[in-house]
């Protein structure tokens, strides 16, 4: 009876002892669960959605279909002539200048004047060359502004690489040169032009002076006849006069350009790379009322043409890459260049040529803008191979502690539907 008695006690003391401990070990394990919790929900719903905002390629919509049907004016452009070919440049002549001779589409131009003495040593060359180009050139200028922004400058080049070759034995006892060998000019002055510090387009005007050898200097062309304003024109690129008058004798040391002769001459080689010479005969001065607006509907389709172009590679370039990011920018730009393609179009067929011109120059320079943006190419060179190859490094480490959470996670659960499931039982 004493031992039954007193060992009932010891039993009942013992029992909220195991209590205790077990409602610790029950405690412990649900604490972790919280913070296994707790480091899931910001990895996924911090660290993730920061990620994929950050990394995500931001591709605004792009009018394909609208771009697809649109239709060039199919006019007849050489794009793949020769840039390079030399002709003599006669303006009272009948001439039949192919289309490739014009200047592609652009809005701005730059023109050059550059006056080369390879013996300043020998002769002192002074001109007036802004004085004369305000009074020849200007008032030609502001008839073709609604072409493009057209800039003059003006350089004196004192060097020449190599001297001309010329043959003795010309008029006045003077030196005749080739158009082949008077091409060479622009070989040996190209580099010193300075027209890579210029993203517009640049049509060059060159003056050569002889040397006191080859004065006076006659320019000929293939059948060996002299050109009458001897000078030379390369397709939208410029030209290049020979300046050697009668007064320009071997025994002169100083001299001035005649600015308007040079005028003269650059100022016809201007209407020729703007298309004003057609491929039937001119003769005698412009007639800018009659001709220009035919000029301005010509310009206006080439620009409609170049656009159209420019958006249809754009469109499929977009398409095949996924990878490629298109911003606001760009998606604004491609947009406006459709919207002023239509435009454009609607005042070329209803006989406003000014209008259709200024259109189709605004969407020359959206599709422009739109294709050479520098955004397109910031993820273009950065392929799927490479994205794995950086982001394992990356995630790996901070994956495995969620990894293991998430597995302690599911442990905790299945033990706590375990343990109802057994209470539900009893």
């Amino acid at each position: 009876m004493t031992e039954e008695s007193s060992a009932e006690p010891t039993t009942s003391a013992s029992e909220p002892q195991e209590s205790t401990v077990k409602e610790q070990l029950e405690e412990r394990p649900f604490s972790d669960i919280a913070i296994c919790c707790f480091y899931v929900a910001v990895f996924c719903l911090v660290g993730v959605p920061i990620w994929w905002k950050t990394t995500t390629v931001t591709r605004v919509s792009v009018p394909y279909d609208e771009i697809d049907v649109l239709r060039t004016y199919g006019e007849l452009r050489m794009r793949d002539a020769p840039t390079k070919e030399v002709s003599g440049v006669q303006p009272a002549l009948q001439q039949r200048w192919d289309t490739f001779w014009n200047v592609p589409a652009c809005t701005t131009v730059d023109i050059v004047f550059t006056l080369v003495n390879p013996t300043p040593e020998a002769l002192t060359v002074s001109w007036n060359i802004q004085e004369g180009l305000k009074k020849y050139l200007d008032p030609a200028l502001s008839l073709l502004h609604p072409l493009a922004n057209f800039s003059v400058s003006s350089q004196i080049l004192r060097f020449m690489d190599e001297p001309l070759i010329t043959t003795p034995g010309g008029a006045n006892g003077g030196h005749s040169v080739s158009l082949q060998e008077a091409s060479k000019i622009i070989n040996h002055v190209e580099s010193r032009l300075g027209s890579f510090s210029s993203d517009h387009r640049i049509i060059n005007m060159i003056i050569y002076i002889p040397t006191a050898k080859q004065r006076p200097l006659r320019l000929l062309d293939a059948s060996g006849t002299v050109v009458a304003t001897n000078s030379i024109i390369t397709p939208r690129w410029g030209g290049v006069m020979i300046y050697s008058p009668e007064t320009l004798t071997p025994e002169l040391s100083v001299m001035e350009v005649n600015v308007q002769s040079v005028a003269e001459i650059f100022l016809t080689q201007l209407f020729v790379h703007w298309g004003l010479f057609k491929a039937d005969a001119q003769e005698g001065a412009i007639d800018f009322a009659k001709d220009l607006p035919g000029l301005f509907d010509k310009r206006a389709r080439v620009n409609v043409d170049d656009s159209i172009s420019t958006l249809k590679s754009l469109a499929r370039l977009l398409d095949q890459m996924g990878s490629i990011a298109i911003n606001d920018i760009v998606g604004r730009n491609i947009y406006d260049a459709v919207r002023h393609i239509h435009d454009a179009q609607q005042a070329l067929s209803s006989g406003d040529e000014r209008a259709g011109l200024l259109s189709s120059r605004r969407a020359w320079e959206n599709s422009e803008r739109a294709f050479y943006d520098p955004s397109l190419l910031e993820q273009l060179y950065f392929p799927d191979d490479q994205k794995f190859a950086i982001y394992v490094p990356l995630f790996l480490p901070a994956a495995l502690p969620v990894i293991l959470s998430v597995t302690q996670i599911s442990k905790w659960v299945r033990r706590r539907r375990s343990g109802l499931n057994n209470d539900i039982a009893a």
